[in-house]
């Protein structure tokens, strides 16, 4: 089964949290994006990554979004360009798939290669809103898929690889003890 086939699986693209195996999220309890806030997810989620040990990989169908409530100063165009470089966006606009399902591109999260880019891709997500699309980073020895959303967190997903569960559930069950963020387990 190749990676886009398990994201299909594993997650309901038209609702994440109505996923069959959905197992939770966390978010800022502040609810304000602020930079640090941003920081300290993308730190958690690194920690994360460590925390799993194994190949990830990224699943990706973002596109620009310039709706009119996109803030784009120069940092979000910076993050933007970097994304772009990198190949996590599209270079197409959301206009350009208008009753068209966005495409998917896959490839291997390599940490060294692809960390600087983790802080661009939450900031454009969870405080800027200028991308459309999906966003996945998956695990397939465990079946784990996290992604950042809007609302300044992180959501998981475990398929029925009970380590990769116990490992998802042990993750946010750790979270509940951080009071700067709400933490919710749907199990």
């Amino acid at each position: 089964m190749n990676m886009l086939e398990q994201i299909r699986k594993i997650v309901n693209l038209n609702a994440y949290s109505e996923s069959k195996y959905f197992i939770g999220f966390f978010e800022s309890a502040e609810n304000k994006p602020s930079e640090k806030v941003i920081i300290d997810i993308k730190n958690l989620f690194e920690k994360f990554f460590i925390y799993m040990g194994s190949e990830c990989w990224i699943i990706t169908s973002l596109v620009k979004s310039l709706w009119p409530g996109c803030k784009l100063n120069g940092e979000a165009k910076n993050d933007i360009e970097a994304l772009l470089a990198g190949n996590w966006i599209s270079k197409k606009n959301i206009d350009d798939y208008i009753d068209k399902e966005l495409p998917f591109c896959t490839f291997e999260y390599v940490q060294n290669s692809h960390k600087n880019l983790i802080l661009p891709l939450f900031r454009l997500i969870m405080k800027y809103g200028c991308l459309s699309g999906h966003v996945f980073f998956l695990w397939p020895k465990y079946e784990i898929v996290i992604y950042p959303h809007d609302d300044i967190g992180i959501g998981i997903i475990a398929g029925n690889n009970i380590d990769g569960r116990l490992k998802a559930i042990k993750f946010l069950e750790e979270m509940k003890d951080n009071v700067k963020y709400v933490v919710e387990l749907k199990i």
